[in-house]
């Protein structure tokens, strides 16, 4: 693979990686911590080492550092090239923080594809910070969430792709009547980023379709796992899902974040879908122990001001029975992960230590 033909685009300036990393290692001391990422990346994919050490998230635990095949990411890179039509006259463009995998994958997909890409500072608007037609760039939900807000998103991001966590109700209803074609992304750091997109809008679809080469199927949790050419071994998850057929499935829920109550499971992402309406401020469903049902659904409700009005009452009655919420705590912030994340187990964990 011809490297130099990738053109990266950083300062208003064009580089090849090789130059780019040269550029970065001549203003080393003046450099942020996202360049410095970007830096220790370039030095490492361009390093003798048939491996990279990456950092995953940490939603669901512990974050961890895992090993990684160069070419196995060429090759996840390879499939979504493929997938999304990316060619050598596209551009990209690279808005994520490079510590984490999915800012090192859109990197490695503009060499495969050996286009363009523009590389721009981690921003919470970070559509404002670009000036041309992007065809393909990856977001989170709170970064496309601010720039709706700015209006900053214009028809000429062709192709979106968000990821990072699940995709609120509202905002999946803003996606609706956006003129860019918007995909929701399944994948982690040990699937090295996406092996399933749903699209959703244009058409909007309900279930995810596997990237080509990918294997789904339950394990013996119930839970999905993922096999294919860019993964050494079939990898667990704890995502609770309905398998369509062998290249679709519907995600439910985290196993992880289950709430069993009195032997009915609650999912409470589902529960945060029917409710997203009726609450204007960033919330999260949790639960608490209870001696009669083992745990029970709660609504955490992130304000400045405890003086706040909440009707549960209004609430559930979007709700199914079993899923109606016994309580509300109000807390200033809700935790989150080192890459944005939504830390339900910190948050879990801290209702419960107060009461």
């Amino acid at each position: 693979m011809n490297q130099s033909v990738a053109r990266f685009y950083y300062q208003d300036e064009v580089f090849s990686l090789q130059t780019l990393y040269s550029r970065l290692h001549d203003k080393l001391e003046q450099l942020a911590d996202w360049e410095l990422d970007l830096l220790q990346f370039l030095q490492d994919w361009q390093s003798d080492e048939d491996r990279i050490q990456v950092q995953t998230s940490g939603s669901t635990g512990q974050p961890k550092i895992i090993s990684l095949r160069k070419t196995h990411m060429l090759l996840s890179a390879k499939a979504s090239v493929d997938y999304f039509s990316i060619l050598e006259s596209s551009t990209l463009a690279l808005c994520l923080p490079v510590k984490f995998i999915a800012g090192k994958m859109m990197i490695i997909r503009t060499l495969v594809a050996k286009c363009k890409l523009i590389i721009q500072p981690p921003s919470s608007d970070p559509f404002s910070q670009f000036r041309q037609a992007i065809n393909f760039i990856a977001v989170t939900p709170h970064q496309l969430n601010q720039s709706l807000k700015t209006g900053s998103v214009l028809p000429d991001f062709y192709k979106i792709l968000i990821g990072g966590e699940s995709i609120p109700t509202d905002l999946r209803q803003q996606i609706q009547s956006l003129p860019n074609q918007c995909y929701a992304s399944f994948g982690m750091t040990e699937t090295i980023t996406h092996i399933a997109v749903q699209s959703l809008n244009h058409p909007a679809e309900q279930h995810y379709n596997c990237l080509p080469g990918i294997l789904i199927s339950l394990n013996a949790e119930n839970c999905l796992q993922i096999d294919g050419p860019w993964l050494e071994n079939p990898v667990d998850t704890h995502d609770i899902v309905q398998i369509i057929s062998p290249e679709q499935f519907t995600w439910m829920g985290r196993s992880d974040f289950v709430i069993n109550s009195g032997g009915i499971k609650l999912h409470p992402e589902k529960i945060e879908g029917k409710i997203q309406h009726d609450l204007p401020f960033s919330f999260l469903v949790s639960s608490i122990p209870d001696p009669n049902f083992g745990e029970i659904p709660v609504l955490i409700i992130e304000s400045k001001s405890k003086d706040i009005h909440i009707s549960l009452d209004e609430i559930n009655s979007n709700l199914d029975r079993f899923e109606k919420l016994k309580g509300v705590f109000i807390v200033r912030s809700i935790s989150k992960t080192e890459n944005g994340k939504t830390d339900r187990k910190a948050m879990k964990d801290f209702i419960q230590s107060n009461p």
